[in-house]
């Protein structure tokens, strides 16, 4: 018998394809020529794939739950499903405000199943944790990855102050087939995970300092809205920590 380390269940295996970021981000991603770019910003390896990232680490049951909270990010994020009740509910209220008289875009996001949004993104996290860690390797501390566990596996559980979530949207097309895998990054001394697909951005605070007014302000809450910054990706955040990669971004993202 093995223990899943999601659910700790004894199981008599492991899923044999657990999806680390979500296969529908990849479909979503491909090029014409069914190719998208895969970004490993801690291995500071870029390559162009055909298919998700799979790897032998949660149990089927756990698995088959996090694809119906990844079918949910899919129905919030993308039109593939225009006619999900889940999809019309959203409201995506476009705004803008100035800096330095230069305009800035944004939105405001309502009507969000907050459970299964977060959940979305924690799995996401948490399988990529799990498969670095058969590696040696770890994404969140032990502390985090148990407490963000927990938070994930319990239904009576919404909380949104612990892990908060920030969203951005990549306005630039030409970078809208992307896939960073989650990965480890520090602004001002907070750590967050990071991971971004079908031109969205997301981080996940995991600092334990007191988050900062804009993540408190902006992210995800329970109340089933978040603000979403409109941002180039070349003048994001996350273009600026991966920014040495980028010769060898160019040189893939031109290929045919």
């Amino acid at each position: 018998m093995i223990t899943c380390p999601l659910c700790e269940k004894e199981v008599q295996s492991l899923h044999k394809r657990s999806h680390l970021v979500p296969e529908w981000m990849y479909r979503d991603c491909y090029d014409d020529n069914h190719k998208m770019i895969n970004v490993k910003v801690n291995e500071k390896f870029i390559n162009k794939r055909q298919k998700g990232i799979y790897a032998e680490i949660i149990c089927a049951d756990c698995e088959h739950v996090s694809q119906t909270y990844d079918r949910y990010g899919s129905i919030v994020l993308t039109s593939r499903t225009p006619d999900a009740s889940e999809h019309k509910i959203v409201v995506k209220e476009d705004l803008e405000y100035y800096i330095n008289d230069q305009r800035q875009e944004y939105s405001l996001w309502k009507n969000i199943d907050f459970y299964k949004f977060q959940r979305f993104v924690f799995a996401s996290v948490m399988r990529t944790h799990l498969a670095m860690k058969a590696k040696g390797e770890y994404l969140l501390i032990d502390k985090h990855f148990r407490k963000m566990r927990n938070i994930y596996m319990d239904e009576a559980v919404f909380d949104d102050w612990s892990y908060p979530i920030l969203v951005s949207k990549n306005t630039d097309e030409s970078t809208r087939n992307i896939i960073l895998p989650p990965f480890k990054n520090k602004h001002d001394g907070h750590y967050f995970i990071e991971f971004i697909g079908v031109g969205f951005s997301f981080r996940i605070y995991v600092s334990s300092h007191k988050k900062p007014d804009h993540v408190n302000s902006m992210c995800l809450s329970k109340s089933g809205q978040m603000y979403v910054i409109h941002i180039p990706f070349m003048e994001s955040g996350t273009f600026k920590s991966i920014v040495q990669l980028w010769p060898t971004f160019s040189k893939h993202h031109s290929l045919d």
